[in-house]
C-alpha cells in the first residue's frame, strides 16, 4: 500500500505566516519595480514608451502578492489581457483577467480618464478597465517572478505576438485570438 504524506502546509507554518508575508512582499516589490523598467528600446518603434502599466499601489509595505497590470506594445496599443493570458499560459504562466472598477484619477491625469477607461464586456455599463492579474501565493519563490518578467519582456520584441499565432497555427492548424 502506497501512503502519501502532504507536509507543505506544516513546512509554511514551521516557518510562520509573518516570514511568508515578508517573503511575498519582496517578491511582489520586485516585481512591481522590475515591470516598471520594461520599456521599448528602439526610437522608431516607440523608443522609451513604458511596455507595462501596473495599477494599484507602487512599492509599499502593505502591497499585496497581487498584480494588475497591462502590456502595451511600441505603438502604445494595449495588447489584449485575454491574449496575453494565453500566451502565457503555453508558458506554464497561470494569469487571470479581470476588470477594475471604481478607479480614482488624481485631478492631473483626469484628461487621461476617458482614453484609459473601457465598457465593461458584461453589458452592464460599467467603466473601468480590463487587465492581466499574476497573484503570487504562499510557495510562490523568486523564480516564478522571474519567469513572469522574462515572459513580459518579451513583449518588447514588436513581432513576438505575430510570431506566437503563427506558431501556434502551424502547431495546431488553428488561430489564436
Amino acid at each position: 500500500m502506497l501512503e502519501v504524506e502532504c507536509r507543505g502546509l506544516d513546512h509554511a507554518d514551521a516557518l510562520g505566516l509573518i516570514a511568508i508575508g515578508n517573503r511575498l512582499r519582496c517578491i511582489s516589490n520586485w516585481l512591481v519595480v522590475a515591470m516598471q523598467k520594461l520599456r521599448h528600446p528602439h526610437p522608431e518603434h516607440g523608443g522609451g514608451k513604458q511596455l507595462v502599466r501596473v495599477y494599484g499601489p507602487r512599492v509599499k509595505f502593505e502591497r499585496g502578492p497581487s498584480l494588475a497590470f497591462n502590456v502595451y506594445d511600441w505603438k502604445g496599443e494595449k495588447v489584449a489581457p485575454a491574449l496575453v493570458q494565453k500566451l502565457a499560459d503555453r508558458q506554464a504562466i497561470s494569469l487571470t483577467c479581470g476588470f477594475l472598477r471604481n478607479i480614482w484619477f488624481a485631478d492631473k491625469y483626469e484628461a487621461d480618464r476617458s482614453a484609459v477607461l473601457e465598457q465593461a464586456s458584461d453589458g452592464g455599463g460599467e467603466v473601468g478597465i480590463h487587465v492581466v492579474n499574476a497573484s503570487l501565493g504562499f510557495l510562490s519563490n523568486f523564480e516564478d517572478a522571474y519567469k513572469l518578467w522574462a515572459f513580459v519582456a518579451k513583449f518588447l520584441d514588436a513581432d513576438f505576438v505575430e510570431k506566437e499565432r503563427w506558431r501556434y497555427t502551424a502547431l495546431n492548424q488553428k488561430t489564436v485570438e
